[in-house]
This record gives structure tokens, sequence and C-alpha cells, in this order.
């Protein structure tokens, strides 16, 4: 049994949620094992609705990695594919506001300092690797149970939770069996017979464009071949050297150089967006060493090229800039006047 050290008190649960399995241990090299779980949870009375992926370290009682998305209905996690290996989980969750505004970021708060207290629980820390190591789904299953239901205390709950002892080498090795698992799912078992080509199997990782207020490219102006600066973000950026990964988010690289492929209008937007697909370009580029990614931008936005242009200023740019050049002028020839005379 789960301990009942962690002081969370008032649970209300009605009924135990069937829905947490353990995966099998995937461990690479020498490294110290990680617990990771992942998958998406319901509280259709309390309208909280969630997806989630942590990372929590054998010798630190605390998360390594924290991604949660919370919803005010269902709807919205049937873009969320618990059966998706670890990585390939932690890319499509990132944080979200209720479709209809009643998840506030008070609630969203409230979820995340309570699933890391209960994590940071010395007793509930050493039954988490206890249950995954021995493969107990039972007391795991209900492990999982403790945990949401620190903020989710009303009604029914249940759970599509996954748990999996690991290594970050491990995860990272993972990426491509993960896609072709998806892939498979997608499209269905494929025969010997048949030839999917390289083009539909391959990885889109997300892109974030990197913008240049002034001396930008307008989206719809960048064409193919033209080398811009994006960040690489998810699970990518554990390939890439430290120097080129952000000190700031563990999740993105600092700004790299990448050559666009192609620009689309009015895309298919993900709900991790906020507006309309109208009012966005889709930018699909080529990053590192031949990696395909995908990121969007504002139509109002400008992307930052890796050569800018030269400084051929037209006419019409001209006049605000002599205008304003002037102005200032004037402003210093007065000043001078009234302090030297």
């Amino acid at each position: 049994m789960v301990g009942n050290s962690s002081g969370f008190q008032g649970k209300t649960v009605q009924k135990l949620s069937k829905g947490a399995r353990i995966r099998q241990p995937e461990i690479t090299g020498n490294q110290a094992p990680i617990a990771v779980i992942w998958g998406t949870f319901r509280g259709p009375k309390v309208h909280m609705h969630g997806a989630l992926y942590l990372e929590v370290e054998t010798e630190k009682e605390q998360i390594k990695r924290f991604n949660l998305a919370l919803f005010d209905e269902a709807e919205p996690l049937s873009t969320y594919d618990p059966q998706d290996r670890p990585l390939l989980f932690q890319q499509s969750v990132t944080k979200k506001s209720g479709a209809n505004d009643e998840i506030t970021q008070s609630d969203f708060d409230m979820v995340k300092i309570n699933i890391e207290k209960y994590v940071a629980n010395e007793a509930n820390h050493a039954d988490l690797f206890k249950f995954l190591e021995e493969n107990d789904k039972k007391e795991f299953n209900k492990w999982v149970h403790d945990l949401l239901s620190t903020f989710i205390r009303k009604g029914k709950l249940n759970f599509d939770i996954n748990g999996q002892l690991t290594s970050q080498k491990a995860l990272s090795r993972s990426m491509k069996a993960a896609m072709s698992e998806r892939h498979g799912r997608s499209e269905g078992e494929q025969t010997g017979e048949e030839e999917s080509g390289d083009e539909e199997t391959e990885t889109c990782h997300q892109l974030s464009i990197v913008t240049l207020p002034i001396r930008g490219i307008p989206p719809d102006e960048l064409m193919p071949g033209e080398e811009i600066y994006v960040r690489a973000l998810g699970a990518v950026v554990e390939h890439f050297p430290d120097e080129l990964r952000s000190e700031r988010y563990d999740f993105a690289t600092i700004p790299i150089e990448a050559t666009v492929e192609s620009v689309k209008s009015d895309p298919d937007l993900p709900s991790s967006y906020e507006g309309e697909p109208e009012n966005y370009y889709e930018v699909i580029a080529r990053f590192g060493k031949g990696e395909k990614g995908k990121g969007f931008i504002y139509k109002s936005e400008k992307i930052k090229p890796v050569y800018l242009p030269e400084e051929n200023t037209s006419p019409d740019r001209m006049i605000p800039i002599l205008l304003g050049g002037g102005l200032l002028a004037s402003i210093l020839a007065l000043i001078a006047f009234f302090i030297f005379g």
C-alpha cells in the first residue's frame, strides 16, 4: 500500500480507475534510471481534464522534467495519445488554458504544486521506484490514483497513465522507433511488399521561428532555399551539444540556422496555438544534420534571416527617416541656443 504520509487530506474520489500500466524498462549504459510517467486524466464533475509528463530522478525526491496541459472539457484530450512512447508524448504536452476559460492560472499552479509535493514526499518517491521495479501494477495504479486525487477530489476519476523505468539515453534513442510506431498505427500495419517511402515516415520536429521586427522577412515573401533562424523544440534538443541548448529552457535550442523547404498559408494549426489558422503561416525547414521541422508564425510578424538584406532603403522609407532626423536636429539646435545664446 502507498503510505499516507504525504499529508493530503479530504479525498472524496468515488471510484478507483484501472487506467495505469507499467511499461518494460529501457536502460542504456551506466546511467542511473529515471522514472517516467505520462498520460491523460479526467475529472468530469470538476471540469478538469489534462495531460502530463513527468521525469523523476532516482537520487532526488523531485521532478526533473514536468509538462502539464489542463482543459475544462474532455474533447481536447483526443489529440494526446498515451500509447505513444514518452518523449513523443511529451512533445505534444504544452501549457494550455481551458477551452472555455474555466481553467485559470491559479488552477494550473495548484495542480503543479500538488503534483510536485506528492512526488517530493520521501515515501511516495520510494514507492514509485519500488512499484515500477517490481512491476506491481496494482500498487502503481493506486499510486497514480492518489497523485491525481490531490487536486481532483470530486466525482469519478479516470486516467490513462503509463510508468516506466528508463535512462536519458534510452529515451533519446527511442524517438525513431516511436515515430515508426505512430506511423504504423495511423496508416495500418504494412506488409513487406508495401513501400512507405522516407517522406511518409520522416520525423517532423517542432520549431519556433525567430523573428526580427524591423529588418526581418515577411512570411509571405519567404522562398524555399532561404536560410532563417529557428529554435528546435522537444526531444530532438537532447541530440544537440550543450553550447547549442538554451540556458533558460531545457526543451529548446538557442537560435540555429535552418533552410526553408516550404511556406503555407492557413495551416492546420495545433491546439496549443491561440487564434485562427488564417492568422498564421506554416514554415517547414531543414536544420541540424538534415532534420525536418515545422513552425508557425503570425502573418504580421517578420522572420530573422541568416543573411540580412543590404540596406537599399527605398524613397518611401527614407521620408520618415529624414523627418525624424530633421526634427531631432531642430530640437538639439534649440537646446543649444538656450544654453549658449
